[in-house]
Protein backbone atom coordinates (compact mmCIF):
# COMPACT_ATOMS: atom_id res chain seq x y z
CA UNK A 1 0.00 0.00 0.00
CA UNK A 2 1.24 3.48 -0.78
CA UNK A 3 1.92 5.88 2.06
CA UNK A 4 -0.93 8.14 3.14
CA UNK A 5 0.97 11.14 1.77
CA UNK A 6 0.25 9.90 -1.75
CA UNK A 7 -3.40 10.85 -1.32
CA UNK A 8 -2.83 14.45 -0.20
CA UNK A 9 -3.70 15.88 -3.62
CA UNK A 10 -6.78 13.69 -4.14
CA UNK A 11 -10.11 15.33 -3.43
CA UNK A 12 -13.35 13.41 -3.22
CA UNK A 13 -16.65 15.19 -3.70
CA UNK A 14 -20.17 14.00 -2.97
CA UNK A 15 -22.55 13.39 -5.87
CA UNK A 16 -25.07 16.23 -5.74
CA UNK A 17 -27.43 15.24 -8.55
CA UNK A 18 -27.95 12.51 -11.12
CA UNK A 19 -29.90 13.70 -14.13
CA UNK A 20 -31.11 11.60 -17.02
CA UNK A 21 -29.67 12.84 -20.30
CA UNK A 22 -31.34 10.41 -22.67
CA UNK A 23 -30.86 6.94 -24.00
CA UNK A 24 -27.57 6.01 -25.65
CA UNK A 25 -25.92 2.70 -26.43
CA UNK A 26 -23.15 1.73 -24.06
CA UNK A 27 -20.76 -1.14 -23.92
CA UNK A 28 -21.40 -2.33 -20.42
CA UNK A 29 -20.48 -5.87 -19.51
CA UNK A 30 -22.02 -7.06 -16.29
CA UNK A 31 -21.30 -10.20 -14.35
CA UNK A 32 -24.21 -11.81 -12.59
CA UNK A 33 -22.56 -12.31 -9.23
CA UNK A 34 -23.45 -10.77 -5.86
CA UNK A 35 -19.83 -9.84 -5.07
CA UNK A 36 -19.36 -7.97 -8.35
CA UNK A 37 -20.39 -4.49 -7.25
CA UNK A 38 -18.89 -1.23 -6.08
CA UNK A 39 -20.51 1.10 -3.57
CA UNK A 40 -20.21 4.87 -4.12
CA UNK A 41 -22.25 7.36 -2.10
CA UNK A 42 -24.68 4.62 -1.10
CA UNK A 43 -25.25 3.62 -4.74
CA UNK A 44 -24.42 0.16 -6.06
CA UNK A 45 -22.75 0.06 -9.46
CA UNK A 46 -21.25 -2.84 -11.40
CA UNK A 47 -18.09 -1.18 -12.59
CA UNK A 48 -15.74 -2.34 -9.87
CA UNK A 49 -13.20 -3.51 -12.42
CA UNK A 50 -12.86 -0.05 -13.92
CA UNK A 51 -12.43 1.36 -10.43
CA UNK A 52 -9.74 -1.22 -9.66
CA UNK A 53 -7.94 -0.43 -12.92
CA UNK A 54 -8.12 3.29 -12.13
CA UNK A 55 -6.57 2.69 -8.70
CA UNK A 56 -3.86 0.47 -10.21
CA UNK A 57 -3.16 3.13 -12.84
CA UNK A 58 -2.83 5.77 -10.13
CA UNK A 59 -0.39 3.61 -8.15
CA UNK A 60 1.63 2.85 -11.30
CA UNK A 61 1.83 6.55 -12.21
CA UNK A 62 2.84 7.45 -8.65
CA UNK A 63 5.58 4.81 -8.57
CA UNK A 64 6.78 5.78 -12.05
CA UNK A 65 6.97 9.42 -10.96
CA UNK A 66 8.63 8.97 -7.57
CA UNK A 67 10.61 5.72 -7.99
CA UNK A 68 11.17 5.57 -11.74
CA UNK A 69 14.27 3.36 -11.89
CA UNK A 70 12.89 0.86 -9.37
CA UNK A 71 9.52 0.79 -11.14
CA UNK A 72 11.10 0.22 -14.55
CA UNK A 73 13.32 -2.52 -13.07
CA UNK A 74 10.19 -4.22 -11.76
CA UNK A 75 8.57 -4.05 -15.20
CA UNK A 76 11.67 -5.60 -16.77
CA UNK A 77 11.72 -8.36 -14.15
CA UNK A 78 8.03 -9.12 -14.70
CA UNK A 79 8.67 -9.58 -18.44
CA UNK A 80 11.99 -11.43 -18.07
CA UNK A 81 10.61 -14.86 -19.01
CA UNK A 82 8.73 -13.54 -22.07
CA UNK A 83 11.25 -12.54 -24.78
CA UNK A 84 8.80 -10.57 -26.96
CA UNK A 85 7.37 -8.62 -24.02
CA UNK A 86 10.87 -8.02 -22.62
CA UNK A 87 12.06 -6.67 -25.97
CA UNK A 88 9.08 -4.30 -26.07
CA UNK A 89 9.73 -3.12 -22.49
CA UNK A 90 13.42 -2.53 -23.26
CA UNK A 91 12.50 -0.55 -26.37
CA UNK A 92 10.06 1.63 -24.43
CA UNK A 93 12.55 2.24 -21.62
CA UNK A 94 15.25 3.18 -24.15
CA UNK A 95 12.77 5.70 -25.59
CA UNK A 96 12.71 7.32 -22.13
CA UNK A 97 16.47 7.92 -22.49
CA UNK A 98 17.84 5.05 -20.42
CA UNK A 99 20.60 2.70 -21.51
CA UNK A 100 21.25 -0.97 -20.87
CA UNK A 101 24.47 -2.74 -20.02
CA UNK A 102 25.46 -6.28 -20.84
CA UNK A 103 25.28 -9.00 -18.22
CA UNK A 104 28.26 -8.48 -15.94
CA UNK A 105 29.42 -10.67 -13.05
CA UNK A 106 30.33 -7.62 -11.01
CA UNK A 107 27.08 -5.66 -11.52
CA UNK A 108 24.35 -8.17 -12.34
CA UNK A 109 22.33 -9.74 -9.56
CA UNK A 110 19.34 -12.05 -9.32
CA UNK A 111 16.90 -9.53 -10.81
CA UNK A 112 16.88 -6.54 -13.14
CA UNK A 113 18.23 -3.42 -11.47
CA UNK A 114 19.51 0.02 -12.29
CA UNK A 115 23.20 0.49 -11.52
CA UNK A 116 24.29 4.05 -10.82
CA UNK A 117 27.90 2.94 -11.26
CA UNK A 118 27.18 1.51 -14.73
CA UNK A 119 24.64 4.26 -15.48
CA UNK A 120 22.31 1.69 -16.99
CA UNK A 121 19.83 -1.06 -16.37
CA UNK A 122 21.67 -4.31 -15.73
CA UNK A 123 20.12 -7.66 -16.62
CA UNK A 124 20.16 -10.48 -14.07
CA UNK A 125 22.83 -13.17 -14.28
CA UNK A 126 20.11 -15.74 -14.99
CA UNK A 127 19.53 -13.99 -18.34
CA UNK A 128 22.64 -15.79 -19.60
CA UNK A 129 21.57 -19.11 -21.02
CA UNK A 130 22.55 -22.02 -18.80
CA UNK A 131 23.35 -20.06 -15.64
CA UNK A 132 21.11 -21.28 -12.86
CA UNK A 133 20.51 -20.15 -9.32
CA UNK A 134 23.44 -22.16 -7.89
CA UNK A 135 25.94 -20.45 -10.19
CA UNK A 136 24.36 -17.06 -9.48
CA UNK A 137 24.67 -17.62 -5.74
CA UNK A 138 28.37 -18.52 -6.15
CA UNK A 139 29.04 -15.45 -8.28
CA UNK A 140 27.33 -13.15 -5.80
CA UNK A 141 29.10 -14.73 -2.84
CA UNK A 142 32.59 -14.42 -4.33
CA UNK A 143 32.56 -11.15 -6.26
CA UNK A 144 34.03 -8.75 -7.18
CA UNK A 145 36.14 -10.44 -9.80
CA UNK A 146 38.96 -8.29 -11.19
CA UNK A 147 39.46 -10.64 -14.16
CA UNK A 148 38.45 -13.97 -15.64
CA UNK A 149 41.52 -15.78 -14.27
CA UNK A 150 40.54 -14.82 -10.71
CA UNK A 151 36.99 -15.97 -11.34
CA UNK A 152 38.17 -19.38 -12.57
CA UNK A 153 40.58 -19.90 -9.67
CA UNK A 154 38.20 -19.15 -6.79
CA UNK A 155 37.97 -22.10 -4.42
CA UNK A 156 34.18 -22.00 -4.10
CA UNK A 157 33.20 -21.82 -7.74
CA UNK A 158 32.55 -25.47 -8.56
CA UNK A 159 29.36 -24.61 -10.47
CA UNK A 160 31.17 -21.87 -12.38
CA UNK A 161 34.10 -24.12 -13.24
CA UNK A 162 31.72 -26.67 -14.73
CA UNK A 163 30.19 -23.91 -16.86
CA UNK A 164 33.34 -22.02 -17.81
CA UNK A 165 32.24 -21.29 -21.37
CA UNK A 166 29.10 -19.60 -20.12
CA UNK A 167 30.83 -17.74 -17.29
CA UNK A 168 33.40 -16.47 -19.77
CA UNK A 169 30.64 -14.95 -21.90
CA UNK A 170 29.16 -13.26 -18.83
CA UNK A 171 32.49 -11.81 -17.76
CA UNK A 172 33.33 -10.22 -21.10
Amino acid sequence: MLPEQSFTDVQFEDIIDVAEIGVEETYDIEVDHPDHAFFANDCVVSNSHSTAYAIDSYYAAWLHTHYEKEWLSTILQSENSKPDALAKAISEIKALGYSFSKIDVNYSGKEWQFSDKAGAFVPPLTSAKGIGSTAVDEILENRPYPDLKTMRSEEHTSELQSRFGISYAVFC
